[in-house]
Formats: structure tokens, C-alpha cells, sequence
């Protein structure tokens, strides 16, 4: 499905619900022949971008009041709500996006959770791409000799198996 621009431009349908209205990972407005990338924000009836440079990467998600995304390979939290914008660490990969603007990703150390500017470690074991239902962290750990699966929950860390 395309979507039609206030310009007039045909855009990516790439978006996400907000409560207040939409997200929408689109061609630049100021540019949309470029190839330019941009995030567009549609809030109480009105049209903003909220980045429009190279190097803009579709949103990772929307949770809460949060949305999750990337700019030259380097991830970004913004709070929504109050337009505040978080640059995430180099080392961040793979994030997903947890309730109250909580990010859970992988680094070259294991997977950590970041929250409110604090990095905390949960498994020192490595670990693939971790996934989250906003609330629990699944992921795969790759400690020689086998691999296994994981469940990060509020009461703890849960084997599922491998």
C-alpha cells in the first residue's frame, strides 16, 4: 500500500501506530527524488519529520511513548511524548524495543538491557539477536561447545534448551 505525501510524493509504507498518531519511515519531503530516507511523525492532525538525512534507518518499533531507530548505523531512542532523542552506544546491536523505553541488544560482551541511561549486563554468554514480548528477553547463547536458548524473565534467567 502506498501512502501519499502532503508534497504529493509517493512514500514506503513503512509505519507504526502511536498514540498520538503515527510514525511513517518515508523519502524525504524536503527531497523525494534523492533516495534521501526520512522519519516522518503525524501527531493530532499534524506533519513533522523528525530526521531526514542519509543514513536514516527504518524504526525498530514503536512501544509506549518510545520509538527505536537508526541513523548512520547508530541507534536512537526517542521519547515520543517529549521529543527527547537518546543516542544509544556504538556497540548496540540487533536491539529490540521493551516497554517504558527499555532496549535489549547484543554486544561483543553479551546482551545487555539499557534503561533510563544505564546499561545493564543480563548474560555474559554471548548471545543471538535477543527478542521481547516488551516484558521477557529470549535469545540464544554460543558458549562452546553447544548452543542454547535463554528466557531473561523479571524472576530471572530460564533455560529453555539447546
Amino acid at each position: 500500500m502506498w501512502i501519499q505525501s502532503p508534497n504529493n510524493t509517493f512514500v514506503m509504507p513503512h509505519g507504526y501506530l502511536t498514540r498520538s498518531g503515527a510514525i511513517i519511515h518515508a523519502r524525504s519531503v524536503r527531497d523525494p527524488w534523492s533516495g534521501i530516507e526520512a522519519l516522518h511523525e503525524w501527531r493530532d492532525g499534524t506533519f513533522s519529520t523528525i530526521a531526514d538525512d542519509h543514513g536514516v534507518g527504518r524504526p525498530v518499533g514503536v512501544v509506549d511513548d518510545y520509538m527505536l531507530w537508526s541513523l548512520s548505523s547508530v541507534y536512537r531512542l526517542t521519547n515520543l511524548a517529549t521529543g527527547g532523542t537518546v543516542r544509544l552506544e556504538d556497540t548496540v546491536s540487533t536491539p529490540d524495543l521493551l516497554e517504558g523505553g527499555a532496549v535489549v541488544y547484543r554486544s561483543a560482551t553479551g546482551v545487555y538491557r539499557y534503561q533510563a541511561g544505564v546499561n545493564t549486563l543480563l548474560s555474559s554468554s554471548g548471545g543471538y539477536s535477543p527478542v521481547t514480548d516488551g516484558i521477557n528477553i529470549a535469545y540464544a547463547t554460543y558458549r562452546e561447545p553447544s548452543c542454547a536458548t535463554r528466557l531473561y524473565t523479571p524472576a530471572g534467567e530460564v533455560p529453555l534448551g539447546g
